[in-house]
């Protein structure tokens, strides 16, 4: 756990000015580094035959320096490490001119390299990774990654098949990479490189066809044989390694990153917003859990829609803090009765592992079976458990005063399908808003909690709501469902009527941070707060 939290603190630490020599910058995997690394301010030199930009639209590799040049040309190397503060050896290649299949290299590289006339695992990877640590050592040393292979160093499988078939293409491959690593664990006992080895399975994105086809059947091995990694995004892989590179420039005892960069230590090192993205799978499976309550958690009550900006005239505006988490069935009919009502509540996030489940402890006197949601109303002067008893004190209390005397229609059914249909959205997102993400176990809340227009039956809101419960920040949720007069604010802040839009007081300056569109409020959360 401290690792990862220094992980996480040492983006900051990254002192203005810093320079990144990649070797292979403009290969598959060596622009993803090149453009993670340009984002986080980093100087960015890439070292390649080419030297040439892959993508000359692209913003962040257009500040990139780039040189043409042998990997392993020894005067080369020393003159771009003694202006360098860390090194990544991203430069290979899975056919060389010994394999008889070299002209595939092409097809597979991802970057339609071709493979230069006599190179071979030795001369390719050996033959530049050695030099490399030898001229970074010598001009000051400091982190360096190079980028392995599963199946390399003390692999069962790869050194069986290293002993067994030497001259077998996939072995030499091999053996070139556990050369550099056993040179990398050499260094990695004293002096001043601090080497490590990044272990990939194979990468896929998009455009990398000869590899998506293996995704699905080789991470379903991956899930039920400990032996198998599972096979990770380039674009993830090339933020692990800045997240290394940047872990090791903030390193205390805890935060040291290990030699070997697994799956699961990448999975670590790569930015929770690159983790988290909305996906259309994302937008698909929320939208059927919506489908699975309707009616329900999407008007607000007839008589609340008629009367307007002063439909709570007749009623204090209430202080309600609700205490529960996204996942939960139970927690969902009163997030629903809040929309039928339009009431305005914050909301104490309470997914598995969230500190405010202490809270809830503290507040009701229970220390065993505490269950949720929980509502303290500070207007009322009472607190309960119980979902059904919860619902029936919000209609009573603050329906029944403005013409709302009936729970939401079918009135006779709206209790009892919790119990039958309530469970579908959860099932539907069965590993989303019901616990909190590892990494933000023991941060403090923000300042201030953030404010979010929303309402239960909307797809788009269920994943901002989740990403607030996994990140455990409190938040004011301001309900605006359909007919709600509440949607008067909204377009005066959004110049839309739209859900959800956040507001958050906490960064932007004086008016705070504010933003609509799904996919850009989790993408600002997940690399605000889970940052």
């Amino acid at each position: 756990m401290l690792f990862a939290l220094a992980i996480q603190l040492s983006v900051a630490l990254v002192a203005p000015g810093r320079s990144l020599l990649v070797v292979g910058g403009s290969g598959y995997l060596g622009r993803e580094v090149c453009r993670k690394a340009v984002s986080n301010g980093w100087n960015v030199v890439s070292l390649s035959r080419r030297g040439a930009n892959p993508e000359p639209d692209s913003a962040e590799l257009s500040k990139v320096t780039w040189k043409a040049g042998a990997a392993d040309d020894e005067a080369l190397l020393s003159e771009l490490c003694a202006s360098s503060d860390a090194y990544v050896h991203s430069c290979a290649m899975l056919f060389d001119s010994e394999s008889g299949l070299a002209n595939l290299n092409v097809l597979t590289s991802g970057s339609g390299s071709q493979v230069a006339d006599g190179a071979t695992y030795a001369t390719a990877i050996a033959g530049t990774a050695l030099p490399l640590m030898t001229a970074a050592e010598a001009q000051g040393g400091g982190p360096l990654v190079f980028v392995s292979a599963i199946g390399a160093g003390d692999s069962l499988v790869g050194s069986t098949l290293q002993k067994v078939a030497p001259d077998f293409f996939l072995a030499r491959y091999l053996a070139a990479k556990t050369q550099v690593e056993e040179a990398a664990g050499q260094y990695r006992t004293g002096g001043p490189l601090l080497p490590m080895l990044a272990r990939p399975a194979p990468m896929y994105s998009s455009t990398k066809l000869d590899v998506l086809p293996l995704l699905p059947v080789w991470n379903a091995a991956a899930a039920v044989l400990p032996f198998v990694e599972p096979m990770l995004p380039v674009k993830q892989v090339g933020e692990a390694v800045v997240g290394a590179v940047e872990a090791a420039l903030g390193q205390s005892e805890a935060a040291t990153p290990p030699l070997v960069l697994d799956a699961a230590a990448m999975q670590e090192l790569t930015p929770l917003a690159t983790l988290k993205p909305v996906t259309s799978i994302d937008t698909l499976t929320s939208g059927l859990a919506s489908i699975a309550r309707l009616p329900y958690g999407t008007d607000v009550a007839p008589a609340i829609k008629e009367g307007g900006a002063v439909a709570l005239a007749e009623v204090a505006e209430p202080s309600l803090t609700l205490y529960e988490f996204e996942g939960c069935p139970f927690c969902r009919r009163v997030r629903e009765m809040i929309t039928y009502l339009d009431l305005a509540v914050t909301i104490m996030p309470c997914a598995r592992g969230s500190r405010h489940r202490e809270d809830v402890k503290s507040l009701s006197g229970k220390t065993e079976g505490v269950t949720f949601p929980y509502l303290v109303d500070a207007t009322a002067g009472v607190s309960m458990f119980e979902s059904e008893d919860i619902c029936m004190h919000l209609l009573n209390t603050y329906g029944a005063p403005r013409g709302v005397t009936t729970l939401p229609e079918p009135s006779d059914y709206f209790l009892t399908s919790t119990l039958v249909s309530g469970w579908v959205p959860t099932l539907l997102r069965p590993t989303r808003g019901g616990k909190v993400e590892e990494r933000m176990l023991g941060r403090p809340p923000p300042a201030k909690p953030l404010v979010l227009y929303s309402y239960e039956g909307n797809q788009f809101c269920r994943l901002a709501r989740e990403a607030l419960c996994e990140l455990d920040l409190p938040y004011e949720m301001r309900s605006t469902g359909k007919g709600s007069p509440r949607r008067d604010e909204l377009m005066a802040l959004s110049g839309k009527t739209t859900a959800p839009f956040i507001v958050d007081p906490n960064t932007g300056g004086e008016g705070g941070t504010a933003m609509g569109e799904s996919a850009d409020i989790v993408e600002y959360l997940w690399a605000t707060y889970g940052a």
